[in-house]
Parts: C-alpha cells; sequence; structure tokens
C-alpha cells in the first residue's frame, strides 16, 4: 500500500487526511523522492477525491531531494477536477 487514509472528524466538520508514502529515506546527497509512487498515490487520490478541495505540502520536493518542476505537472496532470490549496 502506498498511502493510508484518515478519517478526521471535528464537531460539525470532517475531511481526510492521507499519508502517501513517496520514499524510504530523506536526504539531499542524491533523490530520494519515487515519482512513479508520487504518480500511484495522487492517481490514488484523484479517483477517490476528485472534485473536492485539497491541500498538500510540495510532496518530495524538500529533504526527499525531487524536483518541483517534475513534481507539480504530475500532480496538476492527475488531479484536474481538484481546488487546489497550498
Amino acid at each position: 500500500m502506498l498511502s493510508h487514509l484518515a478519517l478526521i472528524v471535528r464537531e460539525e466538520v470532517q475531511f481526510h487526511v492521507n499519508n502517501a508514502y513517496t520514499q524510504y529515506e530523506y536526504g539531499r546527497r542524491k533523490r530520494n523522492a519515487d515519482y512513479v509512487a508520487i504518480c500511484d498515490c495522487f492517481r490514488f487520490i484523484s479517483k477517490e477525491f476528485s472534485g473536492v478541495r485539497i491541500g498538500y505540502p510540495l510532496i518530495g520536493a524538500g529533504l526527499a531531494g525531487g524536483d518541483w518542476a517534475i513534481i507539480e505537472p504530475i500532480i496538476e496532470n492527475l488531479c484536474q477536477a481538484w481546488t487546489i490549496h497550498w
């Protein structure tokens, strides 16, 4: 499994948190971000949550050493029906 999904309920608001597993290690000496795993995770998310508001960090582009110029188009192409919030 590439991700873990949790339902959070706070008073009258509910939302989901998805922990997407996109790397095994971290550090800036090499790229640890797995672009295929990022694609697979966002493909799952796009199917399960099409058309809803989502928020996510610059996943894979920090300590994972991934290139946001590669990661962002992956997410945008898979999740065109979303309203994205940074």
